[in-house]
């Protein structure tokens, strides 16, 4: 492995703030595990070919580990050696090395049993866990189910959903797995999204045997392995039984990438006043997006239903419920002061987004 290997998965493994690392070195292979014991418990493993050696294995602070991924030479071979108690790292051009404070191993107990294994479809990680994530307050994250994503499977339909109180990002695509739910903290859902390969991945669901506690997924040489959020998510349904689907008092069809243009244009007046709202509106026959009465942009739009739209929605919130790589978006309004739904097929999922409207 090189230094570019070690700096790649701290990255990988940042968003769960792991307490220390440990290395197994085998004789074709090198496993590094990030461990984070005081935020639940989970871990993250990546597999790397290894020329061959003695077979040891220890543990290190991270700070350790960022050493070695600050050095400048990223393609630099990195190579353990044992010294005494502690264990040296050399690099490849011989002109440093590091020694690194070996500390105690300390697994958790691990007493839970397999409930199911499942496979994943691909875009789980490729689309619908970051349409979730951006919908989870970052800056509110907290140990609860609210702050979590949803991961859920009824009659054969895999449901993944992200909010805030004032929105919710949802995706659902088919899945052959028996049913199930469990809410993902945001950090271990961050570092799937880091992870994921673009391929279908196994998951096994571990518990008492009834509820899901720990999650492990695997894919090639990595593995994840995600303490659940203790807890049960709202009830999400009642809020997409709102959405009224071809039944709408409007309907919009919009082209996504320039929704999304207009929106973050207006919106970059809206955040000069610390003003998050932009108004969305119709006029003869296109889709307008305003802040104040001297920025509009307007977009070219087909319409159904005879409600007058005059809403107004967070910037941030309409941009975040546009999935990347999608062409048409349909957003439904129900009346201006109730929810707007935005929603899209895209690679075999179908996104939806709840976003509450602004007072005016």
């Amino acid at each position: 492995m090189n230094v570019k290997d070690v700096k790649d998965f701290l990255a990988m493994a940042s968003p769960m703030k792991p307490d220390y690392c440990t290395v197994a070195c085998g004789s074709d292979h090198v496993t590094l595990v990030a461990h984070a014991y005081s935020n639940g418990g989970g871990s993250v493993s990546v597999v790397y070919p290894h020329d061959g050696g003695k077979v040891f294995s220890f543990a290190v602070l991270k700070p350790d580990l960022d050493r070695i991924a600050a050095y400048p030479d990223q393609s630099a071979t990195v190579e353990f050696s044992e010294v005494g108690a502690r264990v040296r790292v050399n690099f490849a051009d011989g002109e440093a090395s590091a020694v690194l404070n070996v500390t105690a191993d300390d697994p958790q107990n691990d007493a839970y049993s397999t409930i199911a294994a499942i496979a994943l479809p691909r875009e789980f990680g490729d689309a619908m866990l970051e349409h979730a994530l951006r919908a989870v307050d970052k800056k509110e994250l907290h140990s609860n189910v609210l702050s979590g994503v949803l991961v859920s499977c009824r009659d054969g339909k895999l449901m993944v959903c992200g909010g805030d109180g004032f929105r919710l990002n949802s995706s659902t695509t088919k899945c052959d797995a028996l049913d199930f739910e469990f809410v993902l903290p945001y950090q271990y859902a961050e570092v799937l999204r880091r992870a994921w390969p673009g391929i279908t991945v196994d998951a096994t669901l571990r518990g008492d045997g009834v509820t899901v506690s720990r999650v492990r997924f695997s894919f090639g040489g990595t593995a994840v392995d995600v303490p659940v959020v203790d807890g049960k998510y709202p009830d999400v349904n009642k809020i997409f039984e709102r959405n009224p689907r071809d039944n709408a008092p409007r309907s919009v069809f919009v082209n996504a990438k320039e929704l999304s243009d207009a929106v973050k244009f207006v919106g970059r007046y809206a955040d000069g006043d610390k003003d998050p709202g932009v108004s969305v509106y119709e006029d003869v026959g296109d889709l307008v997006i305003a802040y104040g009465d001297s920025v509009r942009q307007k977009l070219g739009a087909r319409f159904s239903g005879t409600h007058e739209i005059d809403v107004l929605v967070n910037h941030k919130y309409m941009t975040d419920s546009i999935p990347r790589g999608v062409d048409e978006l349909t957003i439904r309004f129900i009346s201006n002061l109730s929810p707007v739904f935005v929603s899209c097929e895209e690679g075999g999922a179908s996104f939806v987004s709840v976003i509450m409207p602004m007072s005016k």
